[in-house]
């Protein structure tokens, strides 16, 4: 028989819980004992121990064999004592022995009320067999709080805090009990109402989760076509090419792509959850109804169930509210894209502006070293080629002699700056708006005359 302690005086010094404490360690070992000399062993260990916590309490103990408990009177009382508790009457101020129990849900809290319930009770009765009862009840629901919740048998007193309950909550199935027969038909039929209701909440669940992803899809496919028509309006504007394009529109179609995968992903998970507590849920209610017919207890086949439904909601919304939480996710992440893709294009806009200007201002000065020093070899760095060139010296040689010509002596010949920039020179002749103006800026600009340049 197992050498456990469920008594303990009143004593609370330091030595007597060291003792105590050596007991436990000692009844725990002797359940793991490979020989009965080593169980023996173990057990006269523990009446030396009890011996010395007598002494140091003036109490006396008595081991029952049977049961494989210890009793112990103390002096001033004379009363047996279990879990640290004297019996014969409650102590003033005492509210019970899980007070320092601490649990995470209504349903914990109320088995420690009844903990507290059950200790008082323990002190009310002189009965021994009942306070025995009340003990075990005690450590029963001292289990389903969690490992973390145990006795000191030095105070009397449990401590701890209860562990986090389970994704489907606390299941009471256990506890579901004394219930009154009914007849079998009408319990079947409650079954089946609670069984189609159930079904009924599960395609409400699956009905209101399609449109979430499919809004999610039709978020992302809206939020490609818009970034695909920004780019086309931005390429446009800035003359890139088509190769560009095609690329930028590829990179699109991947990502759209892309997000319409993980969306799809999600939603079939959920879907497949749904499914497999639908299943779930069929193998439960034909249980239930099998239960009944045996047992003959239908009523407690419903309960039963019921408690199985409450547990089958808690999952499906904890699902939905998965399932909301996806579809602000994939928003915020369309939003970031979007910001994302914004930045880009305005760094590109900088980035061709500012190379236009660089060109402009390299182009000028190439012009104006020529003007002065006849030496037209910065263009070739520029893009022309030698008969361009060529053609620029030649073009700008006729221009300074006919001013030579026509002008006071001392005076360059050299034309005044136009008031387009080369910009807005290429941008008129892209568009086929050719006038006067646009004509003498380019020929300022390329040193050519316009019509010989682009002469057929």
């Amino acid at each position: 028989m197992a050498d456990v302690t469920i008594g303990g005086g009143s004593g609370s010094n330091k030595a007597v819980q060291d003792l105590e404490r050596q007991k436990q360690q000692n009844s725990s070992a002797w359940h793991s004992a490979a020989t009965q000399e080593e169980k023996d062993r173990l057990h006269q260990a523990n009446v030396g121990l009890q011996k010395q916590i007598d002494a140091a309490q003036g109490s006396s103990s008595s081991f029952n064999s049977g049961t494989g408990t210890w009793t112990t009177t103390p002096a001033a009382t004379n009363t047996p004592t279990t879990q640290g508790q004297t019996s014969g009457g409650v102590p003033s101020g005492y509210q019970g022995s899980a007070t320092g129990v601490q649990g995470n849900t209504s349903n914990q809290q109320a088995d420690i009320d009844k903990m507290n319930r059950n200790s008082i009770a323990y002190y009310e009765t002189t009965d021994p067999a009942e306070q025995q009862r009340l003990h075990e009840e005690n450590e029963t629901l001292a289990a389903k709080l969690g490992s973390a919740v145990v006795f000191d048998s030095g105070t009397g007193k449990w401590s701890g805090r209860a562990d986090q309950p389970q994704s489907g909550g606390d299941d009471y199935s256990s506890y579901i009990e004394d219930m009154n027969k009914a007849q079998l038909a009408a319990a079947l039929a409650a079954l089946r109402n609670a069984y189609e209701k159930n079904v009924l909440g599960l395609d409400r669940a699956q009905a209101a989760i399609a449109p979430e992803y499919q809004s999610a899809r039709n978020e992302a496919a809206g939020q490609s076509e818009l970034q695909k028509r920004n780019f086309a309006e931005y390429a446009a504007a800035n003359g890139l090419n088509s190769g560009a394009g095609g690329q930028a529109q590829l990179a699109f179609t991947n990502t759209l792509q892309g997000n319409l995968s993980n969306i799809a992903a999600k939603e079939a998970s959920t879907m497949a959850d749904l499914e497999l507590q639908r299943s779930q849920m069929e193998s439960d209610y034909e249980n239930a109804i099998a239960q009944a017919e045996a047992q003959g207890n239908f009523e407690l086949a419903q309960q039963l169930y019921q408690e199985k439904v409450r547990q089958d909601e808690n999952m499906r919304q904890q699902m939905q509210w998965q399932a909301q939480m996806d579809l602000q996710n994939q928003q915020f992440q369309f939003t970031k894209d979007q910001a994302a893709i914004g930045n880009d294009q305005w760094s590109k806009q900088y980035d061709t502006s500012n190379q236009q200007y660089n060109q402009e201002q390299a182009w000028q000065l190439a012009l104006y070293y020529a003007q002065n020093s006849g030496d037209y070899s910065l263009f070739k760095a520029l893009g022309l080629d030698d008969a361009q060139i060529q053609a620029m010296k030649d073009y700008n040689t006729s221009l300074l002699s006919q001013a030579n010509k026509s002008t006071p002596s001392g005076t360059t010949g050299i034309t005044t700056k136009p008031t387009l920039t080369w910009a807005q020179v290429e941008s008129s002749i892209n568009q086929g708006l050719i006038t006067p103006a646009v004509k003498s800026a380019f020929e300022y600009y390329q040193g050519v005359p316009f019509d010989e340049y682009f002469k057929e």
